[in-house]
């Protein structure tokens, strides 16, 4: 593990990607397109954008049961 940056590099307009930072870029969106698509999921069928409640504990609970129930 590690605590490797996660974010991805992004080039300019005179200051273009090298080879080694296309390479990271693209392992980086194979990982986590995976994800993505289980928040767009509980978004679209949940209405997961949404909060329904008060209080950090509520609403972790619903979030909870709402990846209980994608499963």
């Amino acid at each position: 593990m590690g605590s490797a940056s996660l974010v991805m590099e992004k080039g300019s307009r005179n200051k273009p990607l090298t080879k080694s930072q296309k390479e990271q870029n693209k392992a980086m969106s194979q990982e986590s397109w995976v994800v993505e698509q289980i928040f767009g999921a509980l978004a679209r069928w949940f209405h997961g954008q949404v909060i329904r409640f008060k209080g950090l504990e509520k609403v972790h609970h619903q979030h909870v049961l709402e990846s209980m129930a994608y499963h």
